[in-house]
């Protein structure tokens, strides 16, 4: 799961300098992100106006 990925991708950088993880975050997280954004946009399409999860997407 993408989530689960960021995730571990922040504990592997925690040790880093913050520029140092500004760069990996943009490596390596971006494309996640980019990716989770992707579905979520496909997902909104398959779920019903003014329900919870339409909001929770929203």
């Amino acid at each position: 799961m993408t989530l689960d990925r960021l995730y571990r991708i922040e504990q592997e950088l925690a040790s880093m300098t913050s520029s140092r993880r500004l760069e990996e975050r943009r490596r390596r997280s971006v494309p996640l992100w980019d990716e989770l954004h992707a579905w979520l946009r496909l997902e909104r399409t398959r779920v019903p106006d003014g329900g919870g999860i339409a909001a929770a997407i929203d």
